[in-house]
Parts: structure tokens; sequence; C-alpha cells
């Protein structure tokens, strides 16, 4: 059983970018204690210059619909609030992806998550 996670980043190493200005998401699968990107999500960011187009954050939701996690460098409480209302929980952490995701499989909440949606027969 495999979860989905989607990280904001320009490099590909760093979690560096802020979600609502996010022109891509690297898109990782974790099954067990293995991970590995899978695909890069390309996003037209829904705020610039301080101005936020709810369209287009709401369209940013929708393409991460399938991802159980997001990763960012940052996040406001309106885009915060639209990704959990669609079940994707929000980690803030501008580290390096492979810590990240690393603290993240060995977290007590994913493990039991994991077990979770194992359970339900649900995959992400």
């Amino acid at each position: 059983m495999a979860l989905k996670v989607a990280v904001a980043s320009w490099d590909g190493e760093h979690i560096t970018q802020h979600f609502g200005r996010a022109e891509q998401f690297i898109i990782y699968e974790i099954e067990g204690d293995t991970y590995h990107s899978i695909e890069t999500r390309f996003n037209n960011p829904g705020c610039n210059s301080r101005q936020h187009d709810e369209n287009l954050l709401s369209q940013s939701v929708e393409l991460l619909a399938d991802c159980a996690f997001v990763l960012v460098s940052r996040i406001g409480p309106g885009a915060q609030a639209l990704l959990s209302s669609r079940g994707i929980r929000v980690i803030e952490a501008p580290i390096f992806i492979d810590q990240a995701l690393e603290r993240l499989i060995n977290s007590k909440y994913f493990k039991n998550l994991a077990t979770r949606e194992k359970d339900n027969g649900k995959e992400n």
C-alpha cells in the first residue's frame, strides 16, 4: 500500500516553495520505509504580489487531490484550510526533501495513518 506526498520544490533537493507560489510539485510515493519520486506536476500559482486567486488555489488543491501529504516551506491559512477540507495533511518544513520524508516515515502519526489506510483498503 503506497501513499503519495507532494513536495513544493524548485531544485528537487530542498523544500523551497510557499504553497501559493509553487510552480511545481514533485510527487513521491511512500511504501513501507521507502520512497521514490514518481512525477512532477506543474501548477499555475494562486498567489502573486500578495493577491490571492481563489480559483487558482482551488485548482492547486485539485492537482494534489490524490496525495496524503503536502510538504511546503510556508502556507497561508486559506490554502491550508482548502487542503485540510480534502483530507490532505500539510507540513511546513523548509529543509532537505530526504530529511523531511524520512522524518515523516518515522513519525508515529504516519505509521498510524498507513495502518488505518491499509486496514480500510484505501490507497492514495
